[in-house]
C-alpha cells in the first residue's frame, strides 16, 4: 500500500492518519505540490486529475481523502470505523464527511489557507472565524452525550473533523473553550497508531 502525499496538506495528513489509526502498512510517496510534481506525467499516471493524496493497493487507485478513508475503513477488519450495515449511523457518519467537505473545508482550511500560505485576502478570515465557531458549538452539544463524535467507539467522522481541527491554529482559530472538544481531541490522540500533522 502506498500512499501518495505532500507534507503539509491536510487532505494527505487525513490519509496517513487513517492508515496509521486503522494498523496498515503502507509507504509514503512524496508529490511535492510547491514544485508542480502533482502535474509530471509520472504522477497522472496515478490520479489523472493531479490532486493528492491517492492511495495505490494492489489492483486499485483511489484519489481523494474521504474516498481514501472510505476504502481503508471497508477494507479493514474493525467494522466500527464505518458500520455501513448500519444504515442510521453510517448517515451520521456520511452527514459528518459531508460537513468535513464542505463548511470545514470553507472555515478551517480556508483560513489556513488564508492566515498562513498567504493565499487569499485577510479580508475573509472573519467569516471562516463565524463559521469554524459555529461548526465546534455543533460539536461540542455532540460530544457531551457521547465519547466520539456518532457515539462511543472512533469512527472515520472521526478521523475527517480531527485531521481537519488540529490545523486550527494555522487558521488562526483554538479550540481551548469547547472543552467537549478539547477533550475529545486529547482522546483521539491517544488512540494507537496515532500521528501529529506537520505544520509550518
Amino acid at each position: 500500500m502506498k500512499i501518495y502525499s505532500f507534507p503539509y496538506s491536510l487532505p494527505s495528513y487525513r490519509a496517513r492518519l487513517a492508515a496509521s489509526l486503522m494498523g496498515y502498512d503502507y509507504d509514503v510517496a512524496t508529490v511535492d505540490i510547491s514544485k508542480g510534481q502533482q502535474n509530471s506525467d509520472t504522477y497522472l499516471k496515478v490520479n489523472p486529475l493531479g490532486k493528492i493524496p491517492s492511495l495505490v493497493d494492489e489492483s486499485v487507485t483511489v484519489g481523494d481523502s474521504l474516498a481514501i478513508i472510505r476504502y481503508l475503513a471497508r477494507k479493514s477488519d474493525n467494522t466500527h470505523w464505518y458500520p455501513d450495515t448500519n444504515i442510521e449511523l453510517a448517515a451520521k457518519i456520511d452527514i459528518l464527511l459531508s460537513m468535513v467537505a464542505n463548511e470545514l473545508f470553507d472555515s478551517v482550511e480556508k483560513g489556513r489557507l488564508i492566515k498562513t500560505f498567504k493565499m487569499f485576502s485577510e479580508d475573509g478570515l472573519a467569516d471562516c472565524d463565524l463559521l469554524a465557531h459555529g461548526l465546534l458549538t455543533l460539536f461540542n452539544d455532540n460530544l457531551s452525550n457521547s465519547k466520539y463524535l456518532v457515539g462511543d467507539v472512533p469512527t472515520i467522522a472521526d478521523i475527517a473533523v480531527l485531521s481537519t481541527l488540529l490545523y486550527m491554529d494555522e487558521a488562526g482559530l483554538s479550540t481551548q473553550k469547547y472543552t467537549n472538544v478539547f477533550r475529545w481531541i486529547e482522546d483521539m490522540k491517544k488512540l494507537s497508531g496515532f500521528i501529529e500533522p506537520v505544520k509550518l
